[in-house]
């Protein structure tokens, strides 16, 4: 499905709901799985994320001690190689899966969990993983051998 498709069903739906009185607001969880269905689905899209590492964010650094290029990313992503860096510093450009060589989790009420593995169809991936507890940073030394520069999705807890 094309973006114009999918922005077309979400302003019908969004329509729907409000005239049926019951419009809510979306939670982390929707946006997060709305953004990993329109990367999945349109191959050619690549997501380059800017801004400041602020509340409710996930931040994936280029570089190894929490610098360089920065992803902002949300609470759930399948697979972090959808996405590019903004330019935003060294690594600029690059894919942010199996580049990631420092990490911050900017949610204060959720913990998560940075794997080796990508998911397939929105489970949690298996094999090495990192947990970040909520407001927690580690540089490359800290993610270890099996995640720094290995990073491929993150999920909460």
């Amino acid at each position: 499905m094309n973006l114009t498709k999918l922005a077309a069903l979400f302003g019908a739906v969004s329509l729907f709901a409000a005239v049926a009185g019951c419009a809510a607001e979306p939670t982390d969880d929707d946006v997060a799985s709305t953004s990993n269905a329109l990367v999945e689905n349109d191959e050619a899209q690549n997501v380059a994320l800017a801004g400041p590492c602020s509340a409710q964010n996930v931040c994936v650094y280029w570089g190894q001690n929490v610098d360089g290029a920065h992803a902002s990313l949300g609470l759930t992503v399948w697979d972090h190689s959808a996405y590019r860096y903004p330019n935003n510093g060294s690594g600029a450009g690059q894919v942010v899966g199996n580049n990631g060589g420092s990490f911050t989790n900017a949610f204060w009420d959720h913990s998560v969990t940075v794997f080796y593995n990508p998911s397939r169809n929105g489970e949690r991936p298996s094999g090495p993983n990192m947990y970040l507890a909520p407001n927690e940073t580690k540089n490359c030394a800290q993610a270890g051998p099996n995640i720094c520069n290995n990073n491929r999705a993150h999920f909460p807890n």
